[in-house]
Order: C-alpha cells, then sequence, then structure tokens
C-alpha cells in the first residue's frame, strides 16, 4: 500500500482546516475586541442552542468566558477534528499550519480537548522514546489549566460529585 496518496491528503486537510481556522479565529478576536460585526441570532428550541452567527464563526450568547468554536456548534466538536490533526502531523509545530491549528485548540477553553491534547501528546511522547522528566512541565500545565476550568465556572460538576 503506497503511502504518499494518504500523506498528501492529510497535508492537504491540515493546510486548508487551519487556513479556515486562522480567518475565523482573527474574527473571533475582532468581535471580542470590540469591533462591530454583521450577525445574525439563531435559536433552536430542539437543541436549546442559542447563537449568534457571524458568519466565519459563532458564539454562544450567555457565555461567561469566551471559547472559541469557529463554526462548529461545540467547541469539543472543533476539538475531536483538531487532536486528529494534530497527531497525523505529530505536533509538529514548527510547521505553520499545525501551529495555527494548536493555537485553535487552545482558544477553545474545552477541558476535553486540553485533556486529549495531554494523552495524544503523552502517549505519542512515549511512543517516541521521551522520558517521564520532558514529560514533567505538560503535566504541570494541565493541572493549572484543569484548576482554572474547574475554578472558573459557575456551576461545575465536580462540586456536585465533591459537594
Amino acid at each position: 500500500m503506497r503511502l504518499e496518496p494518504m500523506i498528501h491528503t492529510f497535508q492537504s486537510l491540515t493546510k486548508w482546516f487551519a487556513i479556515l481556522l486562522l480567518i475565523s479565529l482573527l474574527f473571533f478576536i475582532l468581535h471580542y475586541v470590540g469591533v462591530p460585526l454583521p450577525h445574525q441570532s439563531l435559536w433552536n428550541p430542539e437543541l436549546k442552542y442559542d447563537f449568534d452567527n457571524y458568519y466565519f464563526f459563532v458564539c454562544g450568547t450567555e457565555e461567561l468566558l469566551p471559547r472559541f468554536r469557529s463554526i462548529f456548534g461545540e467547541p469539543g466538536h472543533l476539538t475531536q477534528g483538531l487532536i486528529l490533526l494534530l497527531v497525523a502531523n505529530l505536533f509538529n509545530l514548527r510547521d505553520k499550519y499545525v501551529l495555527i491549528l494548536f493555537i485553535a485548540q487552545i482558544a477553545t477553553f474545552s477541558l476535553a480537548g486540553y485533556i486529549s491534547l495531554f494523552v495524544a501528546y503523552t502517549v505519542l511522547s512515549l511512543l517516541n522514546g521521551k522520558s517521564m522528566k520532558k514529560l514533567l512541565m505538560p503535566i504541570i500545565l494541565l493541572g493549572v489549566i484543569v484548576y482554572f476550568c474547574i475554578h472558573m465556572s459557575e456551576y461545575s460538576f465536580f462540586y456536585e460529585i465533591i459537594g
């Protein structure tokens, strides 16, 4: 089986998805620094979603923390594709397209995304022979992120479990 077509497909998918996310992320940042952008409000009573559609991105109307989701309904939906592409590209952050994907992943403020990112990076690092000492910084970073995600939300299922 030839790998060249598969490699080319993943490279193209990474490139075009990164370009889409870069455009979306730039408009998302412009919106949150106060630049007025044309938009339309969307309400889906079946799914109980209330969105503002800014054409290049959507955002929830009642979010405490602005979470990047690009054109997807939830930040977690975006995360699923990003993790796959980051792993397929071996977390090569020297590649500008992979770096854009990584930045988009961080901007989702998705706890599931951060945990998936951490697990994927850890497994990939261990498979490549890196020692646990080199993984200490990502472990500490994940702990800090999880701490802030838990304590910045008004309501957290962790409080339900603990309290």
